[in-house]
């Protein structure tokens, strides 16, 4: 009888046991937490300043595109979750801001994009935008 007690209270204990990863498990038990990395909710993010600037002031609209799909790639390698990218508001063009229209709409094409959010008037305001990356 004592062999159905104990698998069921080794049954329970499985049960009970959470999604959390063995080895974080132990490296907790251990007190050794150094090197558990738990990335940021999305939420956390959104209130994030970005680690990463790109300044795009100055280039065409076709440079603007090519450097934003290369910081974008660079960035995604190195981890980077949040970043912002300067496009400028467009006071010295003819018309449009020609350069955030063309940047925007690559960002919003992008698959490595999660989330693009206007920037406080206080990081630059309408000539950036923060853009939080997939993972």
């Amino acid at each position: 009888m004592s062999g159905k007690s104990d698998f069921a209270s080794i049954l329970a204990q499985w049960e009970s046991r959470t999604e959390e990863d063995d080895s974080h498990r132990i490296l907790r038990e251990k007190g050794d937490t150094d090197d558990l990395f738990v990335p940021p909710s999305i939420s956390q993010l959104r209130s994030l300043v970005p680690k990463a600037r790109l300044d795009l002031h100055g280039l065409t609209g076709e440079q603007a595109v090519d450097r934003v799909s290369s910081f974008i790639l660079n960035e995604r390698k190195c981890k980077t979750a949040k970043v912002c990218i300067v496009t400028g508001k467009g006071l010295h063009s003819k018309g449009d801001a020609v350069i955030r229209d063309l940047v925007l709409a690559y960002l919003h094409g992008s698959r490595h994009v999660r989330e693009i959010q206007s920037v406080p008037e206080r990081y630059g305001g309408s000539g950036a935008v923060w853009v939080i990356l997939k993972r």
